[in-house]
């Protein structure tokens, strides 16, 4: 009984439900748009099919919608946004790949603008949640096709509070599709001014910043520091430069691919009288440098 007071409540009166006969339209310019909107409990997203003729007539036919629910666990209005133009990319896709026909264009309409700011984004990076779902739409359209619809003329928002059968055929908005859509292209509302992404935004990923602090230390100096003894002091040069020597050596020698004995013999052995002057020498010039 229950299910036959609703059908009885289902009354049309002279409203009609068309199908368009494709055969019937010559040089047909197709137009498929997609809307989406979005409520705290409720994502919704809907298809129209904008056809004009060659005397100029204009007709919109709702050709399917899509809603679903928000996730459980709360996230922001943006993402959820961010969301619903996902699920409209994916239904442009089923649209396009079901009909007959060939979209010459297609045009995706938002009533967010931080939507819009994301998508037109090109040089701030975002976190797994948004990055993500920028690829698929990056993926599935381009940003020109992105324009910006006021929410009071976005059908979705139909979709998204939920209607009933009296209101939904009094106000045939979500099966007819947006009054513009059946003008003309120039009275089609303006796009807005798209707001810049700034890098304080709670998406946009900060930049990691690393300091590199560098210092300049003198050896001959740290070792004058360190030995209070002429001679130790000496020593310790002297063992340096040998060892100096020795990795230059080193360096032309397997620049030729060649490693000789001699030069592994030069870094041990007791220190020559020449390497102790040499050592002298460096440390006075350093001294009066």
């Amino acid at each position: 009984m229950k299910w036959i007071s609703l059908k009885n409540k289902f009354v049309f009166n002279d409203h009609s439900f068309t199908r368009l006969a494709a055969a019937k339209w010559q040089d047909l310019m197709s137009r498929g748009q997609k809307n989406f909107e979005l409520r705290k409990t409720l994502i919704s997203t809907a298809g129209y099919f904008r056809v004009k003729d060659v005397d100029g007539r204009v007709h919109c036919s709702f050709v399917m919608g899509k809603a679903r629910l928000s996730p459980i666990r709360e996230i922001s209005i943006p993402r959820l946004e961010l969301t619903a133009a996902v699920i409209s990319v994916k239904l442009s896709h089923v649209i396009r790949d079901e009909l007959d026909l060939t979209v010459n264009k297609l045009i995706y309409w938002t009533d967010s603008t931080s939507v819009l700011k994301c998508i037109n984004n090109e040089t701030k990076r975002f976190y797994t949640f948004v990055s993500n779902r920028l690829t698929i739409i990056h993926d599935g359209s381009t940003p020109q096709q992105w324009r910006y619809v006021s929410g009071k003329d976005n059908p979705e928002d139909d979709g998204s509070k939920g209607l009933k059968l009296h209101v939904l055929i009094k106000n045939d908005r979500w099966l007819t599709g947006p009054k513009f859509l059946w003008e003309d292209d120039e009275c089609w509302p303006v796009m807005v001014e798209i707001p810049i992404l700034k890098d304080d935004d709670p998406e946009v990923r900060k930049k990691n910043q690393n300091y590199v602090a560098s210092t300049s230390r003198d050896v001959m100096e740290e070792l004058m520091m360190y030995y209070s003894s002429w001679w130790k002091l000496k020593v310790a040069v002297s063992w340096l430069l040998r060892h100096k020597r020795y990795l230059k050596k080193k360096i032309l020698q397997r620049r030729e691919s060649y490693l000789t004995k001699q030069g592994l013999g030069e870094r041990s052995g007791h220190l020559t009288l020449d390497e102790l002057r040499e050592a002298e020498y460096e440390i006075l010039r350093c001294v009066q440098t």
